[in-house]
């Protein structure tokens, strides 16, 4: 309870709830929609994406994310450009074109002589080498903005809020975080994209400078729980975003971006610990989006479009087989919330991680189909072109006030997602013969559980 009415203090004033829960929790949209309501979210991560790209289109995504092109590999003597050590990514570049998919190009790893603490080539680019970044963004953006390649969605690093001192340097995310400043570093960061972002207009000027995904790993100050478990060099990474702004930020990125993953718990269950959030209060991606809106208004930037560029359900650390197993489950059920959540807060795309999958996420394994991407590709044939129209409330389905979900339009017919968010099979009494579909596909004859249903009206 104490953190529903933390939570409602931080965003009464944004967004409008859906319906009370377990506990008094609730799920949260917002009141208004900004951007193009028929918008397809659907993306996925990929680490090949050669051999991946047709099953990718097959499930129904229109967006791949690929982690990246590394300055270190091509300039690692400044000055001199070697192109061919990525012809690797240029060929899942391409290839992703052929599929028809936006990518999003995380563009990352500062060499040696750019760093400005050594060994470090995910921290922060020194001042004097922040000229030679942007010249190399430039000629970047020229090259895989032809025709052959049309990459137009550019991510500056990858979750820029970690803090250096917990990474070995060499991570394919940070670490720009600093916790002994006051706004853990986002000064910085933005300092950087500053440099960047004339020259990425400069090359092409469709091109979009997309901020690195926060992890986002612990909430504000105002939002902390008792069963927080941030360490010390976390605590106040949700700072980085108000340094960034403060620094004058907005100006320098057109896209905002988060990551947002739930743990495991059981099929249909899953918590973060330091957000204190559960399956009742729905994916997490509410909660952060939710925040991220606070942010940029204050500066602001309210009107940036927001991307959720990693999420799933993880069993972290898990060695357990059979919880690998479940987790593969867990994500069938999760991902149509997240989509159907994606939606309703109006993001720009929602990326799954990954295809190939870390700690149970993924969706296959060489020639073998996971049961969540079959889930995924329902989901994105129910959802993909689906209007957001409202949550759902206690009142439409017969005043149960354990059973979530949120209302669209498809095709001009009444579509609505429902699960339940304590595990109890509800059975739904609605008008109209409405036909129900689970999120593995069968026919679940007017019930709900923890496996989402979509209700549809002919």
């Amino acid at each position: 309870m104490v953190r529903t009415l933390l939570c409602l203090l931080f965003v009464a004033s944004l967004l409008t709830p859906a319906h009370a829960q377990d506990g008094g929790h609730k799920i949260f949209v917002p009141a208004l929609m900004r951007e193009n309501p028929l918008r397809n979210v659907f993306g996925v991560e990929s680490n090949n994406l050669v051999a991946t790209s047709a099953a990718i289109k097959d499930l129904g995504a229109t967006w791949v994310r690929k982690n990246g092109l590394l300055w270190s590999k091509v300039e690692p003597t400044q000055g001199v450009r070697d192109w061919g050590a990525v012809a690797a990514l240029e060929s899942e570049l391409r290839a992703a074109h052929s599929a028809g998919f936006q990518v999003i190009l995380i563009v990352r790893s500062a060499p040696a002589w750019a760093q400005q603490i050594d060994g470090k080539s995910c921290g922060p680019i020194k001042a004097a080498a922040l000229p030679a970044f942007a010249a190399f963004i430039h000629d970047a953006v020229q090259r895989y903005s032809t025709s052959d390649y049309n990459v137009l969605h550019w991510e500056i690093w990858n979750e820029p809020d970690v803090d250096a001192s917990i990474s070995s340097g060499s991570e394919p995310y940070g670490c720009y975080g600093d916790q002994n400043d006051v706004y853990f570093g986002g000064a910085a960061y933005a300092n950087m994209l500053s440099a960047v972002y004339p020259q990425v207009k400069s090359a092409h000027p469709a091109a979009k400078v997309v901020f690195g995904g926060l992890l986002l790993d612990c909430p504000p100050e105002n939002l902390r729980v008792p069963s927080t478990n941030c360490s010390p060099q976390r605590r106040n990474s949700a700072k980085f975003l108000e340094g960034v702004l403060q620094a004058g930020g907005a100006a320098w990125f057109d896209i905002a971006n988060v990551h947002s993953y739930d743990y495991f718990g059981a099929p249909g269950r899953y918590n973060d610990l330091n957000w204190g959030n559960t399956e009742s209060d729905g994916p997490l991606l509410l909660r952060k989006i939710a925040f991220m809106h606070e942010v940029l208004g204050r500066y602001g930037a309210a009107d940036k479009p927001i991307m959720n560029t990693e999420t799933a359900v993880i069993c972290y650390g898990c060695r357990n087989l059979q919880k690998l197993e479940d987790t593969k489950l867990a994500n069938a059920y999760y991902l149509v919330q997240s989509f159907a959540a994606a939606k309703a807060v109006d993001l720009l795309a929602n990326v799954h991680y990954s295809y190939e999958g870390w700690n149970g996420s993924g969706l296959a394994s060489g020639g073998t189909k996971f049961v969540s991407y079959g889930a995924y590709a329902l989901a994105a044939e129910k959802l993909g072109s689906a209007r957001y129209v409202a949550p759902i409330t206690p009142s439409d389905v017969g005043g149960a006030v354990d059973v979530g979900g949120y209302k669209f339009t498809r095709n001009g017919k009444v579509l609505w997602v429902l699960w339940s968010t304590s595990g109890v099979t509800r059975t739904l009494t609605l008008t109209g013969s409405p036909t129900f579909t689970g999120a593995l596909g069968g026919n679940l004859s007017g019930t709900v559980g923890y496996e989402p249903v979509y209700v549809e009206w002919p």
